[in-house]
Parts: structure tokens; C-alpha cells; sequence
């Protein structure tokens, strides 16, 4: 068997062969892929958070799956980085903000959560539903069109970021920038007035509609 840092160079294809004929188990390519991010992301910075206790547990319950025989597909055991946009219950999502750094959706807010998804299958899954079930009090969700005519309505908190940054002194460091952010996205959250001002715009009708 290769050792486990060779497995992180292999094709997913491949993987999924030789774990199909028993050569390799989820738990090898796992520890192969956490091995590889524990020497070189100090320097990389690839990943926001690493979930190595969660990933060894579901490799764990792939690998016993597999050898009862309850295998679930061909890609069944193989780990999954998610993208910094997608939000996670308990699990911090920055969008690749840093004044985001600790943020925890869901779990840290004290209001109701406006959110506006598009058309991507993924945020119309199954899986998407049942959890929003129950949830109408803390989210409540508005679909854009799949193709949107005009303006998404975060691109008027983009356009309020900016024109509050061009009101304070440029920072001189990544964490003043975050400083910097963090303040503006939290008096930005506080203007309630302007919030509401910026949903009525009648680009972004479409979206409310």
C-alpha cells in the first residue's frame, strides 16, 4: 500500500479503484490529506478551519460501512474540502473576509437571518430543505431568478462598504484592514434605515418578488 502522504497525488478515479479492491481503506486517504495540511498549511493558508477529528470520525464510519458491505456509491469514503462560502451550522463561514473570522452564521445571531440564495442545485437540495424546516423564526429565505436582471442585493452593501472605507484612514496592515471592515460591517448592520432603503431599490425587486 502507498503511504498515506503518496495517496493525496492520486485521481480520485483511482482511489476509488483501489479502495473497491480493498488496497486502501477512507481512513488512509484521510490521514493522508490531514498529514499534507498540518505540514504545509502554516504556509499556505488554504483552509479557514480544519475539521481533522470529523474527518478521521466519518472516515472511520466509511471504512466499517464498506466492510459490512453498505457501501453508498462510488465516491463514498472520499474526503471533501467546502468552499468559504457555504454555510455550515456551528462552523465558521468568512466569504473570504477577515473582520469574518469567528463569525458562526446561524449560531451566533440574535435576529432573524435574511438570506438570498440563488438557483445553484446545491441550494435547492434535500438536504437544504429539511434543515431550513423549523427554522422560518431564524432565516427567512428569498430565491433570486436564475438569472438576475440587474443588481444582487449585496452588491449595495458592497457599494456602502466602499463608500464608508473612503471615509476613514487606509490602513497600513491586514489586520487593520480587518479592523477597519469589521467596524464599518458592524455601523453598516446598525443602520436599519439603510438597510430597508437599500431592499426597496427597484433593481433589486426581482429579488423580493
Amino acid at each position: 500500500m502507498a503511504a498515506p502522504t503518496q495517496l493525496a497525488f492520486e485521481p480520485v478515479h483511482r482511489l476509488c479503484d483501489r479502495m473497491t479492491r480493498g488496497e486502501i481503506s477512507p481512513v488512509d486517504i484521510v490521514e493522508g490529506y490531514l498529514e499534507r495540511i498540518a505540514r504545509y498549511d502554516g504556509k499556505l493558508h488554504a483552509f479557514i478551519e480544519v475539521y481533522a477529528d470529523d474527518a478521521r470520525m466519518a472516515a472511520k464510519a466509511a471504512a466499517d460501512a464498506m466492510a459490512s458491505g453498505h457501501r453508498i456509491g462510488p465516491l463514498h469514503g472520499i474526503p471533501v474540502a467546502v468552499k468559504d462560502i457555504v454555510e455550515i451550522e456551528g462552523r465558521v463561514t468568512t466569504g473570504g473576509c477577515g473582520a469574518w473570522r469567528d463569525r458562526r452564521l446561524v449560531a451566533e445571531a440574535s435576529t432573524q437571518l435574511l438570506v438570498f440564495a440563488d438557483r445553484h442545485p446545491a441550494h435547492e437540495a434535500q438536504a437544504v430543505e429539511q434543515w431550513l424546516a423549523g427554522r422560518e423564526s431564524d432565516i427567512e429565505r428569498h430565491r433570486l431568478p436564475r438569472y438576475g436582471p440587474e443588481c444582487n442585493p449585496d452588491a449595495f452593501l458592497h457599494n456602502d462598504l466602499k463608500q464608508e472605507l473612503e471615509n476613514e484612514p487606509l490602513p497600513e496592515s491586514t489586520s487593520g484592514w480587518c479592523d477597519t471592515m469589521e467596524q464599518i460591517l458592524d455601523r453598516i448592520a446598525r443602520m436599519s434605515d439603510r438597510i430597508r432603503g437599500d431592499l426597496r431599490q427597484s433593481e433589486i425587486d426581482f429579488a423580493l418578488n
